[in-house]
């Protein structure tokens, strides 16, 4: 079994926990603070998004947080599980769809999106110069591309990301952080 389906095996097994990260009070006001934080320049610019895509979508989150800001979401995940229980808590969203898919295997059509979201997704990926590229294929022209990681140079976030690793057996083990660096370069290669 390959890294990436190691992760999805993962994320399928603790679905049902992780979606709750988007309906306990606490967790889901840091991830909407969050998300809110990283959008701000857009929201500004228009509080209306368009068609968002979410690349990485776990239980959808930013299809409520989001809510009655897009005129469409796309979640994309690559766990069924995830998928599932996103449809589940965003059942009564008439905008919101979740597919369950590898963004990488081109099954959304093209030009689609006025915003791509990869709200902490991209440091579970592989392959990453075919993820950005069909990112940047899924994004309509001047549309944007918004990657919101943990960032690695903050060393008291990463001392407790590699703490969390050794005590928490459902935490992937196999991410990989990114420095502003990486970052840049991997924008920088899709234009």
């Amino acid at each position: 079994m390959n890294r990436e389906q190691r992760d999805r095996a993962l994320f399928d097994s603790i679905a049902a926990r992780y979606a709750r990260k988007d309906s306990l009070p606490s967790s889901a006001a840091a991830r909407r603070g969050k998300l809110f934080f990283a959008l701000a320049p857009l929201l500004e610019k228009s509080g209306d998004l368009g068609t968002v895509v979410d690349a990485g979508c776990g239980a959808g989150g930013p299809a409520a947080y989001l809510r009655g800001r897009y005129r469409r979401y796309i979640g994309i995940d690559h766990s069924p599980q995830l998928i599932a229980a996103a449809r589940a808590l965003h059942g009564d969203n008439p905008q919101a769809e979740f597919i369950a898919g590898n963004i990488k295997d081109g099954s959304l059509p093209a030009r689609v999106a006025d915003l791509v979201l990869c709200d902490g997704a991209l440091h579970h990926m592989t392959n990453l110069d075919l993820v950005m590229r069909a990112l940047a294929g899924i994004a309509k022209p001047g549309a944007f591309i918004v990657a919101i990681e943990p960032q690695a140079a903050n060393p008291l976030i990463a001392g407790m990301r590699r703490l969390r690793r050794l005590l928490d057996r459902s935490y992937s083990q196999e991410q990989v952080p990114f420095s502003q660096a990486d970052l840049l370069a991997l924008f920088s290669g899709i234009g």
